[in-house]
């Protein structure tokens, strides 16, 4: 079965979450607390135009932007861990 691309965004933060995988339950609330927002194509093509590719971004309003494409390509292990990287923000 495959996951839709915000199924595996779900499932990844669950990932981090869970303290029986030990990666780092302690950022659960933190992930779980942010509202996600899949980047418009507008939004992906200004990341592209300043050299960026559309992955994810966090707000200090606690907006998650993900890029479909980004979650659909990414390992779950590397999504994990760019997951964790955006809650350091």
């Amino acid at each position: 079965m495959s996951l839709t691309p915000r199924q595996k965004l779900s499932a990844a933060i669950a990932r981090v979450s869970d303290p029986a995988q030990c990666i780092a339950p302690y950022f659960g609330a933190i992930l779980r607390g942010l509202v996600r927002r899949e980047m418009s194509p507008e939004m992906c093509a200004a990341m592209e135009a300043m050299g960026m590719p559309p992955s994810m971004a966090v707000t200090k309003d606690g907006l998650l932007f993900w890029a479909s494409k980004y979650v659909e390509t990414t390992s779950n292990v590397d999504l994990a861990m760019a997951l964790l990287h955006e809650t350091m923000h």
